[in-house]
């Protein structure tokens, strides 16, 4: 059990039990399912918390009521504890960690919580990092999805920073490549869209690639692209098609192990 304060309503403050903590450093929000450890051991969702407190797997977690593992003591905390900054952080942690995203990749593809923003804010840089601007992707419902910063162009490569390989898989969106990613797949390159920009076609062949390999969304829209877009890059380059399992949309709704035997391992 692990003993826990309340602050307010259905946040809870607690010794961390993933390390020595002298002082409570552990957050809980039942209702924004997120949990927040100061010295870093944990920041995402419940489920995710469940799983490494108790030693299951995300699946069993899902059944595992919260609750259930805290004693509620009676020290008396003060309300506001976190600044709604931090609980939106991690929130949006918890969204990304709920679609299969590790922290570590949240961390080291550096996305945050842009309060300003109200969204998910992802970097982009070009071939030799230096950065180009940041996709904002709102994940409260909000339509359209992304939006940019100012200035910021579209008719880049999004991950050709991180790129490793001798020919690249072209998906449609930035989540997409760092899934892949994550799957040990280093060479994917998004086109932020489905069609394929002009810019986008010179750097292909400036980069000096020879076959592509195109992945894009799994539906009516992501199937017109695919042909439109494999016309245009037969002129200079083979061209390779994936073919998504129909229960996926796209390739970040496959599980990792199904996206590496898709892929051979990149």
């Amino acid at each position: 059990m692990i003993s826990v304060d309340r602050v307010d309503g259905d946040e809870y403050r607690c010794y961390c039990p993933f390390h020595e903590d002298s002082t409570p450093s552990l957050c809980i929000n039942i209702h924004k399912n997120a949990a927040i450890c100061f010295a870093g051991c944990y920041s995402g969702d419940l489920i995710g918390f469940i799983s490494k407190y108790s030693g299951v797997s995300r699946i069993r977690a899902v059944g595992i009521d919260p609750l259930t593992l805290f004693e509620l003591s009676n020290t008396p905390v003060p309300p506001d504890y976190l600044n709604t900054m931090l609980w939106e952080s991690a929130f949006n942690n918890a969204y990304l960690n709920g679609r299969g995203f590790s922290n570590f990749t949240i961390k080291s593809w550096q996305i945050e919580y842009n309060d300003l923003a109200k969204a998910i804010r992802i970097p982009v840089y070009d071939d030799e990092h230096l950065h180009l601007g940041y996709i904002h992707r709102f994940v409260n419902g909000r339509s359209p999805k992304y939006k940019y910063t100012f200035g910021f162009s579209i008719d880049v490569l999004f991950g050709v920073h991180n790129f490793i390989g001798a020919y690249p898989i072209l998906v449609e969106g930035s989540l997409d490549t760092i899934w892949l990613n994550q799957c040990g797949i280093f060479n994917s390159l998004a086109l932020l869209g489905s069609s394929l920009k002009s810019k986008q076609f010179q750097q292909l062949k400036a980069l000096g690639f020879t076959d592509i390999i195109l992945c894009l969304d799994n539906d009516h829209a992501g199937k017109e692209a695919d042909q439109k877009i494999k016309k245009q890059l037969e002129r200079d380059f083979s061209v390779y098609n994936v073919n998504l399992p129909e229960y996926a949309k796209d390739v970040q709704e496959m599980p990792e192990t199904e996206v590496q035997k898709l892929f051979g391992g990149g």
